[in-house]
């Protein structure tokens, strides 16, 4: 029998993903942290040049990744960065034609709980109408380089903003259901394809993961909208539903 080993990624104060429209812009500040060191403009920021490389392009049209010029580094420096606000970060804003800023930080250290790397990425936004905080912590048993770890975190980075090519309204008004599922797991890589596309349902509204395992995990979904709506959607991303005794278990 083959045996997965791998600790989910987990994330602390979970609510609904932040929307980024296709006519909004937001400027991602990567800050890379290792040994009590704080990399910003520096040439060895592992975590923007990941962020470069695995970024792809669909998604680069709406997040912005600075270059990293003189005017950068003399328009963000550390004291703005431990006080950030949308107010003394304007005018890189204004460099680069952006409307929110992503304040992305990502944490290399060795994890004293299983003595392996771990990544502990922080993510914090703001815009003009809210101001969020994540934190989510990625450490994996079968591959714990560095590059791994922060090509995870790049998938995270996506996982938490929902980029859409089109302005689509949601009536927050309409009738919120909230259903709870068995999710079934198969390993770390058919987690992360599950979180990826349940991301894409624009209609989800909050999902909170009650309860988790290597190979099973109780997931709330509040879902603006009819139970079967929901239900449709989710086969359309190739999920399969089974029903069994008041129990609904979805698997992809």
């Amino acid at each position: 029998m083959r045996i997965f080993f791998f600790i989910i990624i987990l994330i602390v104060h979970i609510t609904s993903h932040i929307t980024v429209y296709a006519n909004e812009k937001t400027l991602i500040i990567p800050i890379f942290i290792r040994d009590k060191q704080y990399i910003l403009w520096e040439p060895n920021n592992h975590w923007k040049s990941a962020l470069s490389k695995y970024l792809s392009s669909e998604y680069k049209q709406n997040l912005i990744i600075p270059i990293g010029d003189l005017d950068d580094i003399s328009l963000v420096n550390y004291d703005i960065i431990n006080n950030p606000s949308l107010s003394n970060l304007q005018n890189i804003l204004e460099k680069y034609n952006a409307q929110t800023i992503l304040i992305a930080s990502s944490h290399y250290f060795i994890d004293i709980k299983t003595n392996l790397p771990a990544l502990e990425l922080t993510l914090k936004y703001l815009s003009p109408s809210e101001e969020e905080s994540k934190v989510i912590l990625i450490n994996d048993y079968r591959n714990n380089s560095l590059q791994f770890l922060l090509k995870q975190a790049v998938t995270e980075v996506i996982n938490n903003i929902n980029t859409t090519a089109d302005n689509i309204e949601i009536d927050q008004n309409r009738k919120t259901t909230n259903i709870i599922f068995n999710l079934s797991i198969r390993n770390i890589e058919n987690w992360i394809e599950i979180r990826k596309k349940l991301n894409r349902i624009k209609k989800i509204h909050s999902l909170i993961v009650k309860e988790i395992s290597t190979q099973n995990a109780i997931i709330s979904i509040d879902y603006i909208g009819e139970t079967e709506e929901l239900f449709t959607e989710l086969k359309s991303y190739g999920f399969m539903l089974d029903k069994q005794h008041n129990i609904i278990t979805i698997s992809l």
